[in-house]
This record gives C-alpha cells, sequence and structure tokens, in this order.
C-alpha cells in the first residue's frame, strides 16, 4: 500500500506540474491583446516664437578659481600696439580665424571689416581691404597703400 500511495502522489504532482506548463503554453499561442487605438496627432511644424533674448556677458577673471593665484596679464607687444595705432587711422579690421577642409590647401579667412564679418581668400580683395597673406595667429592686409599685420584676436 505504501508503493501504491507514492506513486499517486507522485503522479498527482506530475500532473499538476505538465497542467501548468500546458497552460502557459496555451495562454502563449492566444494573441489576447488590447486593442491598439490610433491617435490623431497633427504633424504640423510650427515653430514657437521666441519673444526674450538670452544675453550674457564674459568677464575676465584675476584669479585662479581653483588655485587661488593671481593670473598674469600679457602686456601687449610692440607690434600690437602699432598693430592698434595702425588700425585706428584706417578701416577697423580683426582677424577671427580660417577655415579651411580636412584634406585641402584653400584657406578662407574670417575678417571682420566695419563691423561685418566676411569670408576672404589670400588675394582678394573686400572694400578696399586685400588680403596678401595670412596663417591661423595673424594676417597681412593691405588697405590705403599699406601694409599692416592683424593677429588674431
Amino acid at each position: 500500500m505504501k508503493k501504491n500511495t507514492k506513486t499517486y502522489s507522485l503522479l498527482v504532482v506530475v500532473l499538476a506540474i505538465w497542467s501548468t506548463i500546458g497552460h502557459q503554453i496555451f495562454n502563449g499561442l492566444n494573441d489576447n491583446m488590447p486593442d491598439i487605438v490610433e491617435e490623431k496627432i497633427d504633424l504640423a511644424f510650427r515653430p514657437k516664437t521666441r519673444t526674450v533674448a538670452d544675453t550674457f556677458s564674459i568677464q575676465s577673471l584675476d584669479r585662479d578659481p581653483f588655485l587661488g593665484t593671481l593670473r598674469h596679464r600679457k602686456k601687449p607687444s610692440i607690434t600690437e600696439q602699432t598693430n592698434r595705432i595702425l588700425s585706428d587711422s584706417m578701416t577697423p579690421i580683426s582677424y577671427h580665424g580660417l577655415v579651411k577642409r580636412h584634406n585641402s590647401t584653400n584657406q578662407m579667412f574670417v575678417i571682420n571689416i566695419n563691423g561685418n564679418q566676411v569670408l576672404i581668400k589670400k588675394g582678394r580683395e573686400i572694400n578696399g581691404v586685400k588680403l596678401i597673406r595670412g596663417n591661423s595667429k595673424e594676417i597681412v592686409v593691405r588697405h590705403n597703400n599699406m601694409k599692416t599685420t592683424i593677429s588674431k584676436q
């Protein structure tokens, strides 16, 4: 009798396990997914109008905020002073840098003439200012028959 009770109890356990597995498979095969309701969305692009201009100013600090030491200010060299004197007597010109493609030798220089920022190549003339030569640090321009070296700002 002991042998039969063990067999019957194990049979009930095995049937319970297989019925659980069969129930999981049956529920997996039946897709009782909820219906998807399609919402109507307006796809027209309407940019927001910005009324307040975001303004900020950058101030130079004499003290290093991490080290707590004072920075040494570079005194303007003689060429920078002569550039300023010459640029005061002529059209205000400032040099902002150069732009070029990675694998190309064509260079475009970013120059500010009378408050208008322009891109100019070597040998070209804009508003009476001709670019003679330049590199990433400075340019040489001719204006009013005077050569002037302008350093990058």
